[in-house]
């Protein structure tokens, strides 16, 4: 009977375990999916960036075209 006992123990420690291991999978999956999604977020951002400095240096070549009277070559 004892032995029974101690089958049963050893088995509810080997399914928490288990599961116990499952949620360390599952957390380390969702981890790694954040980490991919602000690097993803990060390229958008930089991209957005890139674009907004080229787009503020043509508006100022623009304007100091027509305030000097200089037409674009």
């Amino acid at each position: 009977m004892l032995e029974n006992i101690a089958n049963d123990l050893n088995f509810s420690l080997e399914t928490e375990k288990s599961a116990g291991s499952r949620i360390e999978n599952g957390l380390q999956k969702d981890i790694s999916k954040m980490h991919r999604n602000n690097e993803d977020l990060k390229a958008i951002v930089m991209s957005f960036s890139y674009f907004e400095i080229k787009l503020e240096d043509e508006k100022m070549v623009s304007d100091y075209q027509q305030e000097s009277g200089v037409t674009a070559s």
